[in-house]
């Protein structure tokens, strides 16, 4: 059997683009994660988790689809990597209006739970 799809070979300058863009943006994350107390900071107020979650889906992305090969393979792989994409954000939809409904008392920073006390 022989395969029929020919592989492109990218060059060691586009991987080394590629490692500087993933590089780039752990430090992003980084500087997007830092407490906002100390001096190299990016203020993203309530955004934080949401934007770190997506620097994070392109990084997935980046690895899967160019040090992976996953763009060099068949539609049939493709539609594996979105489905599995798709069902992550699902279950983090749903995670997400399970938190978003609970009533006030459910929540850890209630103020009963303040009062509390243990043998600690």
């Amino acid at each position: 059997m022989s395969d029929s799809t020919e592989h492109k070979h990218h060059s060691f300058g586009f991987f080394f683009g590629i490692l500087i863009a993933l590089m780039g943006l752990t430090i992003l994350t980084y500087f997007t994660a830092r407490p906002m107390e100390t001096q190299f900071h990016i203020s993203t107020g309530i955004m934080h988790t949401p934007i770190a979650v997506i620097i994070a889906t392109v990084k997935a992305f980046l690895v899967v689809w160019f040090f992976m090969h996953l763009g060099e393979h068949g539609s049939t792989n493709k539609v594996f990597f979105l489905t599995s994409i798709f069902f992550v954000a699902l279950m983090m939809a749903f995670i997400m209006a399970d938190v978003m409904t609970r009533w006030e008392s459910a929540n850890p920073t209630y103020p009963v739970f303040k009062e509390m006390k243990g043998p600690w």
